[in-house]
């Protein structure tokens, strides 16, 4: 590893927008470093690292085959979840378009929308429901939209192929070993 760009890396961190930075290398912690203002036990909202780490989960399912792969629609998956009438666009809709925010529903819960639909869908008794429930655009596969009641519906499909909660899951196969 470079000490030069280490360094760096320590010398500029509120032009690359850094609060805090580990890099751990052959299992050996090699830079752990917290910026100002925020204290080394100030705890963050990660918002969209949600996404990666559910897009590794499904992978991990896949991998361990309790999940059948991308290509399944999400309704099949959660049927508990899904609306009564699903239509075509909607029985469409598979895991692969969930991790790439090309689902083809109408959500409108990003900062774009000011996040209404994501108050909508924190207010609603079944997040995952809701969701589900949100009328179609698009065709999915042909228009990204940011949604972050994806990861939730993704959460779901882990917890469902699972058998335990994602979080869970996650501490077992992902984080644990981690």
């Amino acid at each position: 590893m470079s000490s030069a760009v280490l360094a760096e890396l320590v010398e500029r961190p509120a032009g690359i927008g850094i609060d805090s930075v580990m890099i751990v290398r052959n299992g050996y912690v090699v830079l752990d470093a917290v910026f100002y203002p925020f204290p080394a036990d100030t705890k963050h909202i990660l918002h969209s690292a949600t996404k990666s780490v559910t897009g590794t989960l499904i992978g991990m399912a896949i991998d361990r085959v309790l999940l059948a792969g991308v290509d399944v629609p999400v309704v099949e998956l959660l049927p508990a979840a899904a609306p009564a009438e699903v239509d075509e666009l909607k029985a469409a809709s598979t895991v692969e378009h969930f991790l790439t925010m090309t689902h083809g529903l109408d959500c409108r819960d990003s900062y774009k929308y000011r996040w209404r639909g994501y108050m909508e869908m924190m207010e609603s008794d079944d997040w995952v429901a809701h969701v589900l429930a949100l009328p179609m655009r698009h065709e999915p596969g042909t228009y990204f939209e940011y949604c972050n009641g994806a990861s939730v519906v993704l959460s779901a499909i882990v917890s469902e192929a699972t058998g335990m909660p994602a979080a869970e899951f996650a501490q077992d196969v992902l984080f644990g070993p981690l």
